[in-house]
């Protein structure tokens, strides 16, 4: 592949496997929308069913042949280790620690972390931390009212990381300036000192120096995800603080991404 300019973030965009850079049969894709296309995989299990709001339903394929030479956790060389076929539930948090403790579920990721406490304590399951896992992010359409550079410098100097953490993720976490975490080869501090400000006065000046007069702003997330939900909410009540009109608007995930804008 070409670029027609420098992407440091190329890599690792098409490494990641929200973005799905995938082999598809031919038929599958052909004379049709990549949406339209259906579930394929090509490992250890095939595609049974999906629920909405339920579950997604797989099951072993049983001609699939295992690459001896390759056995990474992401690889097409792992076999089908469970004793069911794999219902992967895509209900609300509570409802997934209810199906583990009951054992209609053999396993659970994106657990609250309010829960872990009580099933640490179950010893029929074993809780393994896997972490860092992600970080809320706020984007900025430069289309629209932050094409001002002042009025971006005003939103950013104003968080209490601090208090979207506690709130976001009951506290478990970490504040860190790093587009990566410090586990991963790429972490860097480079601009750490302008990270978690919390300097009300700095970000009102800037948003006079911007000529903000209180134009209202629209702020886009969703439910799907609980802790950006609820980050949304915190930074809204801190940006009101310093005089920016801010009104959330939440939708559920795909159309967060059609709905993008200031």
């Amino acid at each position: 592949m070409t670029l027609n300019k420098p992407d440091a973030s190329f890599l690792a965009a098409i490494a990641n496997p929200i973005c799905q850079l995938a082999i598809l049969p031919k038929e599958a894709v052909e004379g049709r929308p990549i949406n339209k296309a259906g579930p394929h995989r090509t490992g250890p299990f095939k595609f049974v069913e999906w629920i909405p709001d339920r579950w997604v339903r797989l099951a072993r394929f049983a001609d699939y042949k295992p690459r001896e030479k390759q056995r990474r956790v992401d690889s097409a060389g792992r076999v089908a280790p469970m004793r069911r076929d794999p219902l992967c539930p895509g209900a609300r948090a509570g409802a997934r620690v209810a199906g583990l403790q009951t054992g209609e579920y053999e396993f659970v990721d994106f657990l609250p972390s309010a829960s872990i406490p009580q099933l640490t304590g179950d010893r029929s399951l074993r809780i393994v931390r896997l972490g860092p896992q992600n970080y809320p992010t706020v984007y900025f359409n430069h289309t629209g009212k932050f094409k001002s550079l002042k009025l971006r410098q005003a939103v950013q100097a104003r968080p209490h990381m601090d208090e979207i953490m506690q709130v976001a993720n009951d506290g478990d976490g970490r504040v860190d300036p790093g587009l990566y975490f410090k586990e991963q080869v790429w972490y860097a501090t480079t601009g750490g000192n302008l990270y978690n400000q919390k300097n009300l006065a700095k970000a009102g000046q800037l948003l006079k120096e911007a000529g903000y007069k209180g134009e209202p702003v629209v702020f886009v997330t969703n439910t799907s995800y609980d802790y950006m939900y609820k980050a949304a909410q915190v930074i809204q009540e801190q940006l009101k603080k310093i005089g920016m009109n801010v009104k959330l608007e939440v939708y559920d995930w795909p159309g967060r991404w059609r709905s993008a804008r200031t």
